[in-house]
């Protein structure tokens, strides 16, 4: 069994508790709340996640979503990766950084920071690569700020992989979602991103606050595009009034409401793990755009580290 260690993030708002494994997100609670409700969806035993096959509250990469083929060409070598849904690669491979168990440093009750190194040949992926992951919590606020150093030109695309359930529990019924943006990735039927298109006069519309309910029996898995300098916030709300708000700096945000989730251990507190009992917002670039000259890169250098950072806002209150 893996050495499993757990760091809880604690002040008079809220409360967030954080494994060393795959940067686990476990819980994250609003003071006040019953023990039993947190806003993301998570098992009841931290050693549990050692079997994490939906990433709950996990950290993702080399590369998260998928690559097709699970191959790529990079300064004219051709790679093959660790095939782990099919014949394609998805969010790094069966043993990507999700599934390890990261260095971590804490910072009191406000942060951590997570630090791992991946070798090179890493799940078929070149370069030598220095991961670090620094979540805090400043008020109701949560920040995760990933970063990666790299020997060599190679491809990354971290990003955090939360259900959020802002009830605590049952599904996303009631649950309202906005995000501002007129552009999405059409996908074939493995996921794979074919060509960017319009959301205007679409069910994918969500540019004013539109209820999610309609889309749990379509089952909504949609990588939408975001400006580079985006700085209108993604929101999400239940229908008693708790708000949450995310900002990125990342060009894309895939959008999944769980319609594979099921039970694979008990969960935490009074959640139901089944399709649609919570939505992943995960900001991240453009899946399989190391195949894609037309998307941007993701190719990171040594001499231009990558990151990406997430700030997360809770509250049982209104916010603009």
């Amino acid at each position: 069994m893996a050495n499993i260690e757990t760091a809880v993030l604690e002040n008079s708002t809220a409360q967030v508790r954080l494994l060393n494994l795959g940067c686990i997100t476990q819980s994250w609670q609003l003071a006040g709340w019953p023990a039993s409700r947190s806003a993301v969806l998570g098992y009841e035993d931290a050693a549990d996640y050692e079997r994490n096959p939906h990433y709950l509250g996990a950290i993702i990469g080399r590369v998260a979503n998928r690559i097709e083929g699970g191959q790529f060409s990079l300064q004219g070598k051709q790679y093959q990766l660790d095939q782990n849904e099919g014949s394609n690669t998805l969010h790094g491979g069966t043993s990507g950084i999700s599934q390890r168990i990261w260095e971590m440093d804490r910072d009191g009750t406000s942060g951590v920071q997570f630090r791992l190194s991946s070798k090179i040949g890493d799940q078929g992926f070149p370069g030598n690569v220095e991961f670090s992951v620094t979540v805090f919590l400043d008020g109701p606020t949560l920040v995760y700020d990933m970063q990666a150093h790299v020997s060599e030109p190679t491809p990354i695309n971290m990003t955090q992989h939360n259900y959020y359930n802002l009830n605590g529990s049952g599904t996303l019924e009631g649950h309202r979602f906005q995000i501002p943006t007129n552009k999405m990735l059409c996908t074939n039927t493995d996921g794979i991103p074919t060509q960017v298109s319009s959301v205007i006069t679409t069910p994918f519309d969500f540019n004013k606050s539109c209820t999610l309910t309609e889309h749990l029996a379509r089952g909504l898995d949609t990588n939408y595009c975001l400006k580079k300098d985006h700085n209108l916030p993604i929101k999400l709300e239940n229908q008693n009034g708790t708000h949450l708000k995310m900002e990125t700096n990342q060009s894309g945000l895939q959008v999944y409401c769980a319609g594979k989730l099921t039970r694979i251990h008990p969960a935490f507190g009074s959640q139901c793990h089944s399709p649609f009992s919570g939505i992943c917002l995960e900001p991240q670039a453009y899946p399989n755009a190391v195949n894609r000259p037309d998307f941007p890169s993701i190719i990171t250098a040594p001499d231009a580290p990558y990151r990406n950072t997430l700030k997360l806002t809770l509250s049982d209150e209104n916010f603009e």
